[in-house]
């Protein structure tokens, strides 16, 4: 069945796309990039980015994976975009976006498009709604709409929460800066005319960054009748937080990594190899740091500790960063506990491990004031 949905025009053909099923709508929703060897970089512009360190690509995304939100299409034809800032151009490679299908559709085929946009960042006044429509919204065609055609999973009794991440391969050119990704799904007029099922994007409200992303949406009533981008989600009262399952792709000018060290938001990918701190059953505490413009470190204690507990410096000794605690909790719940509380925006890495090499972890952004952390069950005892 070749059908596309560029305002209900038929132009779909051959397609080679990947579809990944979710396991549940509080499971993984599956690795947008199935090759292993992948990296955390951090969040660039309250965007989660990962690097495959085999194939170079680093992936864009703002949901975390596990939605709690699913946005269907009541009209003829609606189009869900986000909005992408690039630290560094590069090569759109490709774009993912995740979907539910109810198991009581006729049919588990399903047929959308992707669009890429250039980012358009002006004030336009909205005479149907007597408002200034203010700040970023998608502008030129970049690319697309490319028409998708997929087999979709069925969410129902029998499989609650499932749902099928479709993959489009592409090649785009992008500029640094912003760049608006979107999804174009068929409603239930056009469902109904195609004789497809109707699917909804999944979307998440609980997403990787405290920075709510820029997103829109606009439907098209008919052929010919398409309304304005709305809304800015910075024009709602109070914002309404929703991130949708939209991902893409990228490859970096001059290299599979992000250019300039360590950016904000960024974790650091270093692994300490020496034991300022040694407490009591022999716990080894190392930490190792990363700040911005590349300078790079090893924690070092001393300023004061015990068996239980110590502080750990990184560029001044009468400047403490970090307090450790490991305590003896055996009596109470059969573990050993953990309590850390640093006191530094500098990136790091702190690993605790046992005689039996039983590894604990906590790590810190860049640029971020880094979390207390309370584990009473960190460790068994012996």
């Amino acid at each position: 069945m070749g059908v596309g949905l560029m305002v209900g025009q038929v132009i779909a053909l051959g397609f080679v796309v990947l579809v990944v099923q979710g396991e549940s709508a509080a499971g993984p929703a599956g690795a947008p990039d199935p090759e292993p060897v992948r990296r955390t970089v951090g969040e660039v512009g309250g965007i989660l980015a990962s690097e495959n360190s085999r194939s170079g690509v680093t992936v864009y995304q703002h949901d975390d994976g596990d939605f709690d939100l699913n946005r269907g299409v009541p009209v003829y034809v609606a189009e869900h975009a986000m909005r992408y800032d690039l630290p560094v151009g590069g090569t759109l490679v490709w774009l993912e976006a995740c979907f539910e299908i109810e198991y009581k559709a006729a049919v588990q085929d399903y047929v959308f498009d992707f669009v890429v946009y250039a980012d358009e960042a002006r004030t336009i006044w909205d005479e149907s709604n007597r408002v200034y429509d203010k700040g970023s919204r998608p502008g030129d065609l970049l690319s697309g709409p490319n028409t998708v055609r997929a087999l979709l999973p069925f969410s129902g009794p029998d499989n609650p929460g499932a749902y099928g991440c479709v993959r489009h391969s592409t090649e785009v050119a992008v500029a640094p800066g912003p760049v608006w990704v979107s999804v174009r799904m068929p409603g239930w007029g056009l469902a109904r005319e195609m004789r497809i099922s109707y699917a909804r994007l999944k979307a998440d409200t609980q997403f990787f960054s405290a920075k709510d992303p820029e997103w829109r949406v606009r439907d098209f009533f008919g052929p010919n009748s398409v309304d304005r981008w709305h809304p800015n989600h910075q024009s709602l009262n109070p914002p309404r937080r929703q991130a949708y399952a939209i991902r893409m792709g990228v490859v970096h000018e001059g290299g599979p990594s992000l250019p300039g060290g360590l950016l904000p938001g960024m974790y650091s990918e270093c692994h300490p190899t020496t034991t300022p701190l040694v407490f009591d059953g022999d716990y080894k505490v190392s930490l190792c740091y990363e700040a911005g413009g590349g300078e790079a470190g090893e924690a070092k204690g001393g300023i004061w500790a015990s068996g239980q507990s110590g502080l750990l410096w990184f560029f001044d000794r009468g400047n403490a960063e970090v307090l450790i605690k490991v305590l003896d909790g055996c009596s109470y719940n059969d573990r050993r506990w953990v309590f850390v509380a640093p006191v530094t925006d500098v990136a790091f890495n702190l690993h605790v491990t046992d005689s039996r090499g039983l590894l604990w972890t906590h790590r810190n952004r860049l640029g971020v004031t880094a979390q207390t952390r309370a584990d009473t069950s960190a460790f068994p005892c012996e």
